[in-house]
């Protein structure tokens, strides 16, 4: 019985760190998306421009009115809070059409007053081998979400 208990434990905890780490990026994925999401319809409702900071060396990211490198996320009623990817997550690079791929430091994504955005991708890397891509359109500022590290022909 003990021997069956041990066999099936070796079995399975490989597939669960895997669940673990797949359900904490799927979690980083759609708190990511939905950051963008409600940085594009507060600039538009609010005729602001507005810019989402991402920075690599901290892994976080927020939402500000400051376009700057020296911005702080601070906690404010009217904009997004600070976000942390978890351990396994990283940001590999931020690729926008205004600043070409940034792997270190910090970076911005900007969402105009006009409900517009600017073309960019942001990779994350789960694991060597596990690289994913959440894509804004410009435009529409539809949100797009990729299983591979992919470059939007805008950006190439």
């Amino acid at each position: 019985m003990v021997f069956v208990l041990s066999l099936m434990a070796v079995v399975s905890l490989p597939r669960l760190g895997d669940f673990l780490w797949s359900s904490r990026t799927d979690a980083a994925i759609k708190d990511i998306t939905r950051t963008l999401t409600y940085a594009r319809s507060s600039a538009a409702t609010s005729a602001a421009v507005l810019y989402l900071h991402v920075d690599m060396a901290e892994q976080r990211y927020w939402v500000s009115r400051d376009p700057s490198k020296e911005s702080k996320p601070e906690r404010r009623e009217d904009l997004a809070e600070l976000h942390r990817l978890p351990n396994s997550v990283r940001f590999r690079d931020v690729i926008t059409a205004g600043r070409g791929r940034v792997t270190e430091g910090r970076t911005t994504i900007r969402f105009a007053a006009n409900g517009t955005v600017e073309t960019a991708d942001i990779h994350l890397k789960e694991s060597p081998d596990r690289d994913y891509t959440i894509s804004v359109r410009p435009l529409t500022g539809n949100v797009n979400v990729e299983d591979s590290y992919v470059v939007q022909k805008d950006l190439e």
